[in-house]
């Protein structure tokens, strides 16, 4: 690789992302140097393909459900700069039990418009265009819905509609929620690897349709079926969905995650909803913007 090439794909992984107000903000990336060296370097790659096999998560996360690794919560806290005052309290019994701890109802409000889609979880989101041949990009990484599903003819369904793709790192909330009301028709589950979603590894690997993934449809009564899916990261112990089949309403708990970052993506029909336009101009520019579960994100 070549220097130009190298400063500039330097330039688009350290994404720059802001708030609501259009205003910066930091953003923790305490791995950086070991994503460089897994995804740019052949000794790492070789490490790296060991690492992605969901079996180290599996070790990994028996350790994180034992008592013993309460002793990385304080570190864990300190590190991220995570405020504790907005969640319910401990004492917590292993450091996933504190991952996924919750919140106080006062900390998240579901927006209350009648004809808004609001945000499954807390993150950072980008907003894509499905194109008529159900293909979109993130990162320059070409994708079609058909691989990320793995279903050609539920593709169809997406082909002109729209992509949110909501990024957690290790230090937002991991618990999420329905973005819309509906009847929820099961969950599917894809087994894969298990990439970081860090914006580093997006650039090199079509990660999403990599990573396990699970995702479940749900029809509404304006919008169609709005598709939702949860997408496992490296460390990430394992998805936990509550619920399969049946009456679901916009802000009820969904599921959570154990330790890891983690995505979530939305997919929409064609016609049936209008992004925020903050999210529209930011993702042109290659910014994430940051979200909070419940804030309206699309109206429809």
């Amino acid at each position: 690789m070549n220097k130009g090439k190298a400063s500039a794909k330097q330039s688009r992984h350290e994404l720059q992302c802001v708030d609501r107000s259009g205003q910066a903000v930091k953003v923790h990336n305490h791995q950086s140097g070991l994503f460089k060296f897994l995804y740019d370097c052949s000794a790492g790659g070789f490490l790296l393909r060991g690492m992605v096999h969901p079996l180290p998560s599996k070790f990994v996360g028996l350790f994180l459900n034992s008592g013993a690794s309460k002793v990385l919560i304080p570190l864990f806290v300190r590190r991220n700069d995570i405020d504790l005052s907005e969640y319910k309290p401990g004492p917590y019994k292993n450091f996933n039990a504190f991952f996924c701890r919750d919140i106080l109802p006062e900390a998240r409000k579901i927006d209350s418009s009648a004809n808004s889609v609001i945000s499954p979880c807390d993150g950072k989101i980008q907003v894509f265009p499905i194109d008529e041949g159900s293909g979109f990009e993130i990162k320059g990484i070409p994708y079609t819905i058909a691989t990320l599903l793995k279903d050609s003819e539920l593709a169809e369904r997406y082909q002109g509609g729209t992509l949110m793709l909501i990024r957690l790192g290790v230090d937002d909330f991991h618990r999420y929620a329905y973005p819309v009301s509906g009847r929820e028709k099961g969950n599917i589950r894809i087994n894969g690897k298990l990439h970081t979603v860090n914006p580093f590894a997006a650039e090199r690997r079509a990660i999403y349709c990599e990573n396990s993934r699970e995702y479940s449809l749900i029809d509404t009564e304006s919008l169609g079926t709005v598709l939702m899916m949860e997408v496992g990261a490296l460390m990430v112990g394992k998805i936990v969905n509550l619920h399969s089949v049946g009456q679901v309403t916009r802000g009820q708990e969904k599921g959570y995650f154990r330790y890891g970052a983690s995505s979530i993506v939305l997919c929409f029909e064609k016609g049936r909803i209008v992004p925020d336009p903050d999210l529209i101009e930011n993702t042109e520019k290659g910014v994430e913007t940051i979200v909070r579960l419940g804030e309206k994100i699309a109206i429809f």
